[in-house]
């Protein structure tokens, strides 16, 4: 979790930047913390959501945490 630590951006900005693939592409909106919360994600998943599309999410979730462990690596 290279990019979650200190030699990185910090959890909060990294979650952000996590949060902003997804948006870039097109997977999920408005998935980052609020600001006053400590740092992570939100994931709705109440009635109006199919579980279909959450089982769609987490791929995705795999892959930015990928493209970010690469960047950090790449930093390091």
């Amino acid at each position: 979790m290279r990019f979650l630590g200190a030699d990185s951006l910090g959890p909060r900005r990294s979650l952000e930047a996590l949060a902003a693939l997804l948006e870039d592409e097109r997977v999920a909106h408005d998935i980052g913390a609020y600001p006053k919360a400590p740092p992570g994600l939100r994931v709705w998943a109440g009635g109006t959501v199919e579980e279909a599309d959450l089982e769609a999410l987490f791929p995705w979730l795999d892959w930015a945490y990928a493209v970010l462990e690469e960047e950090a690596s790449a930093d390091a």
